[in-house]
């Protein structure tokens, strides 16, 4: 396992049963927001380049973007499509995400 799945996997693993709870009671797509933004600091800190390159796809981000009805999403908007598609419930978030940042076409 490299250092930076290593450290990735602490940063996620930091919240205690308490704050767990809590972060579940929360809105979900904040959470899953706060927890790509932990992951992508993990990876920024440990000097991990190639995994953050490929850690938001826009152009995975995109198709599924387009595959939900919003067609024409910024690539930083792809990118996190991308990111929550890997989250649990990743359908849900992205759905969630799309239908904030703007209505589909």
């Amino acid at each position: 396992m490299s250092v930076a799945r290593s450290r990735v996997k602490q940063a996620s693993g930091e919240l205690g049963l308490a704050d767990r709870t809590v972060a579940a009671n929360a809105d979900p797509l904040a959470a899953a927001l706060e927890e790509i933004a932990k992951v992508e600091e993990a990876l920024r800190t440990a000097g991990d380049a190639a995994t953050l390159e490929r850690f938001g796809d826009p152009g995975h981000g995109e198709a599924l973007a387009s595959m939900l009805g919003h067609h024409g999403v910024t690539p930083d908007h792809a990118r996190i499509v991308d990111r929550l598609s890997w989250m649990p419930e990743g359908l849900k978030l992205a759905r969630a995400y799309l239908a904030a940042v703007g209505p589909g076409d």
